[in-house]
């Protein structure tokens, strides 16, 4: 399902002077305005004449490497900065194959990927709502254990899905999952995400988010591997979040002073012991610790062994 609208509301953006400038047109696609950014991309609002619909164009400007010259083209800072600029755009061009393989309407749909101006883009569905950050900085009331459970359901189902298909998502948080009215909660950003039958090897654009990655994502080699666990820590740290008001110690340095106070422990008013258990289990700092797949977290959440 696709919400298309005719324009959204600006904000101020950090990156706002590197931005294709509104009508910047490429074949069929036609830039409108800025709608978000991260360290590694700036996201557009489009229109798509072909098509005669809005979409969501995400360009790979890493503002940390790369900037826009007065030719318009997306180049590296210095010149020693562009084997590691040339990687991340192979893995942007990744995360394009990864949407286009993966299927479920709460995934965003890869339209089109194209390389144009020195780097690359990725055209989606353009979505309404909120991030679920802003909906609960918003209205943090909202959140109770049956609003949380019926958001861990749709999440989980989600998840699983992209699970079976051989995909981790890696960078699981509130930033990355988009509330709509009647819709369930879409799973956004797939910058991080790899295929499992690939090992899942440390990227150049590996986004660590403090609080919700688990320690084993910050490892270079020898650490623990990734898997489906590693998704589940960042749904524990999720709820963990929306339950407290603060993210949890960040992953890395649990493993050398754990300042983590279970949830079942600190007993938060109104909910139930077999739900905070089970957050408790998902921030394992040890990965053998968690629930190793989706299924198994669902049963902890059920308070099912």
């Amino acid at each position: 399902m696709l919400t298309e609208h005719e324009s959204l509301t600006i904000e101020k953006l950090g990156c706002g002077a590197l931005a294709l400038h509104p009508g910047h047109r490429f074949a069929q696609v036609e830039i409108q305005q800025v709608i978000g950014e991260g360290g590694f991309s700036i996201v557009y609002q489009a229109f798509d004449h072909r098509q005669q619909r809005c979409v969501a164009v995400k360009e790979y400007l890493p503002t940390t490497i790369a900037t826009r010259n007065s030719d318009g083209l997306v180049v590296p800072r210095n010149p020693f900065l562009l084997a590691t600029f040339n990687a991340g755009r192979n893995y942007f061009r990744q995360e394009a194959t990864i949407l286009t393989s993966l299927s479920h309407p709460a995934v965003p749909q890869c339209f089109d990927f194209w390389q144009e101006n020195g780097t690359a883009y990725i055209s989606m569905p353009l979505y309404g709502g909120k991030t679920l950050k802003k909906e609960y900085a918003e209205n943090p009331a909202i959140v109770s254990e049956a609003w949380l459970r019926r958001l861990l359901a749709s999440l989980l189902n989600t998840l699983a899905a992209v699970h079976r298909q051989g995909c981790l998502h890696r960078d699981i948080s509130w930033d990355n999952i988009q509330i709509e009215e009647n819709h369930p909660p879409i799973l956004l950003d797939f910058g991080s995400a790899c295929f499992r039958a690939a090992g899942c090897p440390q990227k150049p654009n590996l986004v660590l988010k403090p609080g919700f990655s688990p320690a084993e994502l910050y490892y270079n080699t020898g650490g623990y591997a990734h898997g489906p666990w590693s998704d589940i820590y960042s749904l524990g740290a999720l709820m963990y979040t929306l339950i407290t008001g603060h993210v949890p110690p960040v992953g890395l340095t649990r493993c050398i002073a754990d300042t983590y106070q279970p949830l079942a422990q600190c007993q938060p008013a109104g909910y139930s012991p077999p739900f905070l258990r089970a957050i408790d289990a998902a921030l394992g700092v040890n990965p053998v610790d968690r629930p190793q797949d989706i299924a198994a977290f669902a049963r902890l959440l059920a308070g099912t062994p």
